[in-house]
């Protein structure tokens, strides 16, 4: 079986070739010192610092962020992240678990990441899973305004109440319908 480490590392390279064979001018990957610093220095509207240190310091911890590519010719990319997110992925009960998503760029119109940020986290997860036999993607604390959102992804209020999930076999498919309606 792969380390946790070498599937992250595969899950940005295939999620990074969707990108190119599509040409969406975004890159993936890790979030870096340098983005992890601009994070926790009120970028945003998520206690990033917290959140990083919380989560983002786990050995589990899977952590995405994506950057609007400025110019194909010569390659460049803008050094603040366009959008963030960090995960967990429980070896004991097969999950990934999504504790933080912000999108910086919700509000300019014609980025290739605006409404599509929890989208390509969930693209995350799923080639992830599919590689670890997950069976189970989690959201912690959703944001109020947003559950309905999710639910249309498939995800369900547990009973404790601060933690939404769905099956894999569902977020497949509530994904693959998503997608093929945005004719990507």
């Amino acid at each position: 079986m792969l380390s946790l480490k070498h599937v992250a590392q595969l899950t940005y390279n295939i999620l990074q070739l969707y990108m190119n064979q599509r040409g969406i001018d975004l890159v993936v990957g890790p979030i870096s010192d340098n983005d992890a610093n601009m994070l926790t220095r009120a970028y945003g509207d998520i206690n990033w610092e917290y959140y990083i240190t919380e989560v983002g310091n786990r050995d589990n911890c899977f952590s995405l962020c994506i950057k609007f590519v400025k110019s194909r010719e010569p390659f460049q990319v803008e050094s603040v992240p366009a959008g963030a997110a960090l995960s967990t992925y429980d070896l004991n009960d097969k999950s990934f678990n999504i504790y933080v998503l912000e999108n910086f760029v919700k509000d300019t119109e014609n980025h290739p990441l605006r409404r599509k940020m929890l989208l390509y986290t969930l693209y995350t997860a799923l080639i992830f899973m599919n590689m670890v036999d997950g069976e189970i993607v989690r959201i912690h604390e959703p944001v109020e305004d947003k559950i309905a959102y999710y639910c249309s992804f498939g995800f369900e209020l547990e009973r404790c109440g601060y933690v939404m999930s769905c099956d894999i076999q569902t977020l497949i498919e509530k994904v693959k319908s998503r997608s093929e309606s945005l004719a990507l």
